[in-house]
């Protein structure tokens, strides 16, 4: 991944006003903005993995880039429906047990909380069984989403993001550039964090941070999946058709 070109290339770009700009103001439309530009940053990942000159599109494909910004975020809903399952049911298990104990009718304060204690206590073990399925479930889904997603940047097949057993094949075999573009979101988010905590010491332009941080995020991100995307699918190809390796006596 090239750090700074994920900073600058929007800028080679003569038209970048007129492409950054919306992203600008999409981030003052509650939900539906923020799905547009997931959207559109999906379209550069696709630009920057097919290499075009000018990886960001225009807005005139503006209701294609929002149906597909609502159909990613409807295929990260499905994955993550069974861990919100999941996290309410832990989170019963881990209230309703003590206060079930308190409100039990004992005479006594300090009765009450030692018959919550008890029962908080003996509902551990379904809790602790159920918060790992939880982590074990959350993580999975986390990998092939991802995966799912460079796929479908590579191939715009939206069933893509429900191949389970590909995607997960896919994220281990290249854990290493996908940890790596993880670290470069990190950074990014770190830029992002200093410069919000600079500006608002001065005061001066505050309510626009939010716009500036959330452009700045979705063109560095669409770049940075794009470059992933690139690294993986050509580390598949050296799989798929090895080098056939030279005899040592070959001339």
């Amino acid at each position: 991944m090239y750090f700074l070109d994920a900073i600058i290339y929007p800028f080679r770009d003569g038209r970048w006003p007129f492409k950054l700009g919306p992203i600008f103001a999409l981030q003052y439309i509650p939900l539906l903005g923020q799905a547009i530009a997931r959207g559109y940053e999906a379209k550069i990942s696709q630009g920057i993995h097919a290499g075009v000159e000018q990886p960001m599109p225009t807005w005139g494909d503006f209701f294609k880039h929002a149906g597909r910004g609502l159909a990613i975020y409807f295929a990260q809903f499905i994955y993550q429906l069974p861990t919100i399952i999941f996290t309410i049911s832990i989170i019963a298990l881990w209230i309703l047990p003590f206060f079930t104990g308190l409100f039990s009718g004992t005479e006594t304060i300090e009765q009450a909380f030692q018959a919550a204690w008890q029962r908080w206590l003996g509902a551990m073990g379904p809790r602790l069984a159920l918060s790992c399925a939880a982590l074990f479930y959350a993580t999975l889904a986390t990998m092939s989403f991802h995966a799912g997603y460079l796929r479908y940047i590579q191939t715009e097949r939206y069933l893509a993001f429900f191949e389970i057993i590909p995607n997960l094949r896919l994220m281990l075999r290249n854990l290493l550039p996908i940890l790596t573009e993880f670290a470069f979101t990190i950074l990014t988010l770190v830029i992002v964090a200093l410069v919000s905590w600079m500006v608002s010491l001065t005061g001066v332009g505050v309510a626009f941070v939010p716009g500036f941080a959330f452009t700045f995020l979705t063109y560095t991100n669409g770049y940075s999946i794009g470059q992933l995307a690139n690294e993986v699918f050509e580390a598949e190809a050296r799989r798929a058709n090895p080098t056939p390796q030279r005899p040592l006596n070959a001339r």
